[in-house]
């Protein structure tokens, strides 16, 4: 079992890159769903970091607020 799951992945790489050049539309494509889903990424970072500080901004307010 330990030598076919290292001799598994070998013979899975010539097929994956059976085409010697991938089609230029392929290659969009790869590209733009890599880029989505990095974009997605940021944007769940961004989100979170913004609830952070929208969090912080309203903990200093209510804090500022009860000393006057």
């Amino acid at each position: 079992m330990e030598s076919m799951s290292l001799y598994y992945p070998s013979t899975l790489l010539p097929l994956q890159h059976a085409p010697p050049t991938p089609s230029p539309w392929c290659q969009r494509y790869c590209y733009l769903s890599s880029f989505h889903k990095y974009r997605g990424e940021v944007r769940s970072s961004l989100l979170q970091a913004v609830k952070l500080f929208r969090s912080i901004l309203t903990e200093v307010y209510s804090s500022v607020s009860m000393i006057e």
